[in-house]
């Protein structure tokens, strides 16, 4: 069955710096870059897809980012799906290290995504997302990792204002000392992957502003009319005012080949190269 997959990463309208990064297959954003695009099709039985987002403003939270997408080259496709809790370990333990030597203070998020023939993994730390479109209706798959979500697990009501700050503080992410923090990563086990599912991982640029419906409206309406899906959903935010760098990926489970899939000048790194 084939995978077609489009990631665009913008600074946005306010930010000079992107913090963001992406994994699709192999195909990513070089650090320094303000914006990033990647498309392909893949008949691969194991693909990974993945979206960090950065954290440490002037210091270096790109960094941190672009760690985490680097290490993900020393797995093969096949390999991830049994030994990710190692990727995780070791890539916190190489951010971690990047901070002691360089003495500066970073962090960034992980939302990943597998696929193999027999099952699809979700696995997430921080609070970039994963959902899945399927006949129209939209699941999260991820869970986010700061005060908001634990505050509204113990049932705890707040008022909008903090509310917004205790979203912005995460309780997890890559680069925390494990001698003080434990790391839980969120892991989703879902069913086999079914022809006409749709799985957008996005950085909190994207869905800090849009909600839900018009996530799904937005999607399901540039596939009917052949637009660029990623295109359309970041434009959309930044019209509706997120002030954060923003990362779409959208992952489409069929055989047709979209629009998205033909554009050219576009580089590609093999996943084992």
């Amino acid at each position: 069955m084939k995978i077609n997959y489009e990631v665009l990463s913008v600074a946005g309208k306010i930010r000079s710096q992107n913090q963001d990064n992406y994994f699709a297959n192999g195909l990513t954003k070089k650090m320094e870059d303000i914006e990033g695009y990647a498309v392909g099709i893949s008949e691969q039985k194991y693909q990974i897809f993945a979206v960090c987002d950065g954290m440490g403003g002037e210091e270096a939270g790109e960094v941190a980012a672009a760690l985490a997408i680097e290490n993900l080259y020393h797995y093969l496709p096949e390999s991830f799906e049994n030994h990710w809790p190692h990727y995780i370990t070791e890539t916190n333990r190489k951010i971690c290290e990047y901070q002691s030597f360089h003495q500066i203070q970073m962090g960034t998020t992980f939302a990943g995504l597998c696929i193999t023939p027999y099952r699809v993994l979700s696995i997430n730390i921080g609070d970039s997302r994963i959902y899945r479109i399927r006949d129209g209706r939209i699941t999260q798959f991820s869970k986010d990792h700061n005060e908001y979500q634990t505050m509204l697990e113990s049932g705890i009501i707040l008022d909008e204002r903090s509310m917004k700050i205790a979203k912005s503080r995460l309780t997890q992410c890559l680069g925390i000392s494990e001698t003080h923090f434990l790391l839980e990563p969120y892991v989703a086990t879902l069913d086999s992957v079914v022809e006409g599912d749709i799985y957008l991982l996005c950085s909190d640029g994207l869905y800090g502003v849009l909600s839900e419906e018009q996530i799904v409206k937005t999607i399901l309406d540039c596939k009917k009319r052949k637009n660029y899906i990623c295109e359309k959903l970041i434009r959309i935010a930044e019209r509706y005012g997120s002030r954060d760098n923003i990362t779409a990926m959208v992952v489409c489970v069929d055989g047709k080949q979209h629009p998205f899939a033909k554009q050219r000048n576009i580089i590609k790194r093999f996943f084992n190269s």
